[in-house]
């Protein structure tokens, strides 16, 4: 694609001539930035998410992810779109652009009226005259050149990259009552972006999160409990459309970089475990309070969950033999350490940082 040119606000604060007192402003800039454009070829569709069954007159259109510079984008959808499956054309990305447009719509928009509680005003002699404290034009203009970088056109389609972005299949818990037969539903599959977890790693589960290579495995784990929904085959999405809503066609399984982990969700485990065995320590037996002081000693010093596994199983063994246990809350603790030891790694891949759109 050619250079876009961007219309933009920045924020300026600043003391206008004859006058000590700061006060804040809002100027217009203008820059150009590059948006990739490369070829089908170049950019190849890895990942095809599918609103019900593929091919029906009433299923919305696929979503296409696309893999290109090391990085998956999907079609730009905003606001009512997002409904229809219609991602934004580069026709219609660059009338927004060229408008200036404040809202979600425009990818680039830098959002500077939310910066302010009061509407900042701009005249040119005060621009002209004034004597600057602090410009905010560089910040915005690099974050506009970030989000332009976010951002490829192909075959006249707008896609866009997010930290996250990668789509991993999550078994949602139902009680939603049948209403034929009276049935409580053990689950349904959704399809959410790794960056849902961004901001707390300790909501992955192995058991309830899957890659979207796993549907196989997902389903098996939906169906587990749900008389339902045994009769399925993962490569027939008729069979299964009821249960996973938007079901992944993985074109390239080379493009996903998620690794579940349940090594975030174990230490948090481990550490409300220790919170709540810490009152009545001191009647409890000899081996009870020594199994208990390894776990917490080593969440102390910040040891991984590969250390604090095998000690968390042997306070479950010491609970398990202290008069008056409870059998299912050591039932519960060995299934925690069960769970963790199906992905034994301490830090799960792909998680972004949290940053804004």
């Amino acid at each position: 694609m050619p250079l876009v040119e961007v219309p933009f606000n920045y924020k300026v604060s600043g003391a206008p001539k004859g006058k000590r007192k700061l006060e804040d402003y809002s100027f217009a800039g203008r820059m150009a930035v590059q948006i990739d454009g490369p070829t089908d070829e170049e950019a190849p569709v890895v990942l095809r998410r599918h609103r019900g069954v593929p091919g029906a007159s009433a299923s919305a259109p696929a979503r296409d992810y696309r893999y290109y510079d090391g990085r998956l984008f999907s079609g730009y959808l905003v606001a009512r779109d997002e409904a229809f499956g219609l991602p934004m054309t580069v026709d219609e990305l660059l009338e927004i652009i060229g408008a200036g447009t404040g809202c979600g719509r425009n990818p680039l928009y830098d959002g500077i009226d939310n910066l302010f509680r009061r509407p900042l005003r701009e005249d040119e002699e005060i621009r002209r005259t004034m004597k600057v404290d602090r410009s905010w034009e560089d910040e915005v203009a690099s974050e506009i050149a970030r989000r332009a970088r976010d951002l490829i056109v192909v075959d006249g389609i707008v896609y866009r990259h997010f930290p996250g972005i990668e789509p991993i299949y999550e078994i949602v818990p139902e009680a939603a009552l049948d209403r034929d037969e009276g049935v409580i539903l053990a689950g349904t599959v959704h399809t959410v972006p790794v960056s849902q977890f961004a901001d707390d790693p300790a909501e992955i589960d192995v058991r309830r999160h899957f890659r979207v290579d796993q549907l196989a495995e997902a389903l098996v784990a939906c169906s587990a409990a749900n008389d339902r929904f045994e009769d399925w085959d993962s490569d027939d999405p008729a069979s299964f459309i009821h249960v996973v809503g938007e079901y992944v066609e993985v074109l390239d399984p080379s493009a996903l970089a998620f690794r579940p982990s349940q090594g975030p969700r174990f230490l948090k485990f481990a550490r409300s475990l220790v919170a709540d065995h810490a009152d009545g320590l001191a009647g409890k037996p000899v081996g009870f309070m020594v199994a208990y002081a390894g776990i917490r000693d080593a969440l102390t010093r910040k040891a991984g969950a590969a250390e604090v596994a095998p000690l968390v199983r042997a306070f479950a063994e010491e609970m398990d033999r202290t008069p008056g246990r409870s059998p299912g809350l050591v039932s519960h603790v060995v299934g925690e350490v069960d769970a963790f030891e199906l992905s034994p790694e301490d830090e799960p891949a792909a998680l972004p940082v949290a940053r804004a759109a």
